[in-house]
């Protein structure tokens, strides 16, 4: 669904709001496409909603492009909290009546990775550089069989280019006291989010 809808010359979604139906006065449901309108007026108050409405059960996901303004307290208290940042190359073309780009970057900001495939991952990997939450990371290699090693492994090789052991071996940090606390961290990081806290 798109809770923005309605500036692009042809709906991304079946279920949308256009700002008639007002989509920050509506409730979100399932996988959520979010390309909110930009601007002082707008974005305050559509980060403060897109982390509301992660948080409801009846949200799956969501995909928000929206300004990279990551020194403003609206993006970190919010899109900051998302499972995963991702930093697009260059400026995104909008497409439309002008068909211009922005002057200032642009970030996507994705909720809800226990509910997306690989396939979305190789999408925003071609898009530019992808940043996930390590807790959210984490979780999801747990959630997918993995266990804690492996899950280590796969965050640091894909994201700080080495093996979890190789990091722990320069920072003399005991691996198995590590591991076993993986799943007790990233539980309570699961519960938090959950809560609102």
């Amino acid at each position: 669904m798109d809770p923005a809808s309605g500036a692009e010359p042809k709906p991304y979604a079946t279920d949308r709001y256009t700002k008639e139906d007002d989509g920050l006065a509506q409730d979100w449901y399932g996988h959520v496409w979010l390309n909110p309108p930009y601007g002082r007026d707008f974005n305050e108050d559509f980060a403060e909603k897109t982390l509301e409405e992660s948080r409801r059960d009846e949200v799956k996901s969501i995909t928000a492009l929206v300004p990279g303004s990551v020194e403003t307290n609206w993006f970190q208290e919010n899109y900051g909290k998302a499972d995963a940042l991702t930093f697009i190359d260059g400026r995104v073309k909008f497409v439309g009546e002008k068909d211009m780009s922005p002057s200032f970057p642009s970030v996507i900001a994705t909720y809800g990775l226990e509910n997306l495939n690989g396939d979305y991952f190789d999408a925003l990997d071609e898009l530019g550089l992808v940043y996930p939450r390590t807790e959210s990371f984490l979780r999801r290699m747990l959630d997918a069989g993995r266990s804690p090693a492996a899950a280590l492994d796969t965050y640091f090789t894909e994201f700080r280019g080495h093996t979890f052991a190789e990091w722990a071996r320069v920072r003399d940090v005991s691996t198995p006291a590590v591991y076993q606390n993986v799943k007790e961290i990233t539980t309570k990081g699961d519960k938090a989010a959950k809560g609102g806290q």
